[in-house]
């Protein structure tokens, strides 16, 4: 008999994969705001490094929510748009930080 999928996740490990997920949008929210802050006195937070900062963390709450689908099978609604969200994310960010890394920018 099919289970029912629930809205929010139940199991630890969905639960996990959603604060994954939480986390990497939160980090594309204070990055910008620490290179804003530190711009002047800390240069290195103006070029490729804090982009990358936030790929890495989208990529990695991608492949916990990718882990969780694949093994956990958590099926509930909030983890399929969380896997759909950072995955797509984390394409569309990667692209363009490879972009400007080959163009020089």
């Amino acid at each position: 008999m099919a289970k029912q999928r629930t809205f929010w996740p139940h199991e630890k490990p969905g639960k996990v994969a959603l604060r994954f997920a939480v986390a990497a949008f939160l980090l594309w929210l204070v990055l910008p705001m620490i290179t804003s802050a530190f711009r002047e006195t800390v240069p290195l937070t103006d070029t490729w490094v804090m982009p990358f900062i936030g790929v890495v963390g989208v990529g990695i709450a991608a492949a916990v929510n990718l882990f969780t689908y694949v093994f956990n099978r958590q099926r509930s609604v909030m983890n399929l748009i969380a896997m759909s969200l950072t995955v797509a994310f984390t394409v569309f960010t990667a692209t363009f930080l490879i972009g400007e890394g080959l163009a020089g920018v």
